[in-house]
């Protein structure tokens, strides 16, 4: 490379010093070498500084606002980023190639000749031997504006997306990263939650449940209770609504901006957190009553039942020792054998509690002490119980109280613990467990035809996982 090849590309990094600096700190390859030619014609430190970093916080400004647009769909911000980057680099490599070749395939008379270069060597020489002081002179008000502007642009877009989805949380909410869990996720083929269709047309009641859900340190469950904006049925949630302590103001703070916004067509069932005591005290379950009020029972009892259509549904509350044990003797067991005796003639029943009888999560499995619960519904031919406390989702095949499989009789059980709070992991699948994932919080859409129903899972924030089918009453 001949000496008159580099000093035009010296004029023209000394033209747009700046600009190639600031802005080369966005291009892929560029980035990690534009310090080089900048430091040959040295460039004085302190701008190639403020420089540097003025074109550093503009690209980390770009991805944080991809960022806080698509929230949890977090996973499009490379495919985009690595978009714009090519872009870039591409117009880079086309204009240094235009440079390398001397404008090749330009007019003879555009092109500039070596007599012309020749010819500017002297107004070189005295440009070189001023630029010192024009740089003192001129540099430090180019400079600025190109870091204000700069500062302005990355400011701009990192709070455009973020205002438009903020939740109002009076306590700051602060995403925490997903666990990483070894469980196996089984998928719909080419079926993300962004293309299903959640509304029902049908016109037989729907309900949407989920457990787990709502806490000040994580958006979870703002992502499930988007869901719900899409979902017109009844909600059911599964326990474990308000963490960490389930108080007056776990649930003001935390679940009301949420879940809390679909509160009249909530029917609540209480966790072993919304008993945790806090303010109240242990076994009060003060801020669940409080806050659900006339939906949640009476807050001695904290079960009841409704029909909805042709079904029956039952509330139960799987806290056993705030509710005298789930033993045949206690108030709980003899009210539930009472009403399934009494609403013997619906076809169809579902019941839902916080404790699943059935899990394979890690965290706390299956439940023993819920046994009497699952034997009075079996009896009584109940055909579906909704679960949480285990936060992942499973489905299990038909079975008995003692873990049978039993295809005509036995109750179907989904844990629905994917409301919003954070993941347990599934390890290994116990017996008859048929779906399960450890990863995705969503929530349970179920379709109640009068003699049989219709389940999906749909995924929160973009996510691929689903599960749906559909069964026949007993």
């Amino acid at each position: 490379m001949k000496e008159a090849d580099l000093e035009p590309a010296e004029r023209w990094f000394d033209r747009y010093d700046e600009a190639v600096v600031c802005f080369g700190r966005m291009v892929p390859g560029l980035r990690s070498v534009v310090s080089i030619p900048a430091g040959m014609l040295w460039m004085p430190l302190w701008r190639f500084a403020l420089l540097t970093a003025a074109g550093a916080a503009l690209w980390d400004a770009l991805l944080l606002g991809l960022g806080r647009c698509l929230v949890s769909n977090w996973r499009q911000v490379t495919a985009i980023a690595g978009s714009a980057s090519s872009v870039v680099l591409a117009v880079a490599l086309v204009a240094l190639a235009w440079r390398s070749g001397g404008g090749a395939g330009v007019p003879e008379q555009m092109r500039p000749s070596c007599r012309r270069v020749r010819g500017e060597e002297a107004v070189d020489r005295a440009r070189d031997e001023s630029k010192g002081e024009r740089m003192v002179a001129m540099g430090p008000r180019r400079v600025a504006a190109i870091v204000v502007g700069t500062i302005a642009l990355a400011i701009l877009l990192t709070i455009s997306c973020g205002s438009q989805d903020a939740t109002p949380k009076q306590s700051a909410k602060q995403a925490s990263p997903p666990q990483r869990s070894a469980g196996h996720a089984t998928q719909t083929a080419g079926q993300t939650g962004a293309q299903q269709n959640t509304r029902h047309t049908t016109g037989d009641p729907v309900v949407v449940a989920a457990g787990d859900i709502a806490s000040c340190s994580s958006k979870g469950d703002e992502a499930t209770a988007h869901l719900l904006a899409r979902i017109h049925g009844t909600v059911l949630t599964l326990g474990d609504n308000a963490y960490e302590d389930g108080t007056a103001a776990d649930f003001r703070e935390c679940y009301d901006p949420s879940w809390g916004k679909y509160k009249a067509r909530t029917k609540p069932a209480p966790g072993n957190h919304d008993y945790s005591g806090g303010e109240a005290g242990v076994g009060s379950a003060k801020g669940y009553f409080g806050y659900f009020r006339k939906a949640a029972g009476y807050p001695s009892k904290g079960y009841y039942s409704y029909n909805l259509g042709r079904w029956h549904l039952l509330s139960l509350n799987s806290n056993c020792a705030e509710v005298g044990h789930c033993v045949s003797s206690s108030l709980q067991m003899r009210w539930l054998k009472a009403n399934l005796a009494a609403n013997s003639n619906k076809r169809c029943t579902l019941a839902y509690f916080h404790h699943p009888r059935f899990s394979s999560g890690v965290e706390h499995g299956s439940i023993e002490e819920v046994k009497p619960l699952w034997d009075a519904l079996y009896a009584a031919g109940v055909d579906v119980v909704l679960n949480g406390h285990e936060h992942n989702y499973e489905r299990f095949a038909e079975q008995d109280p003692n873990g049978r499989a039993d295809p005509q009789r036995g109750i179907r059980e989904f844990v629905v613990g994917t409301g919003g709070e954070s993941h347990y992991p599934i390890f290994e699948p116990i017996a008859n467990s048929e779906v399960h994932n450890d990863h995705t919080y969503g929530v349970l859409k179920l379709t109640l035809h009068p003699k049989g129903y219709e389940w999906r899972f749909v995924p929160a924030g973009g996510g691929t996982f689903t599960d749906s089918g559909s069964a026949r009453c007993h």
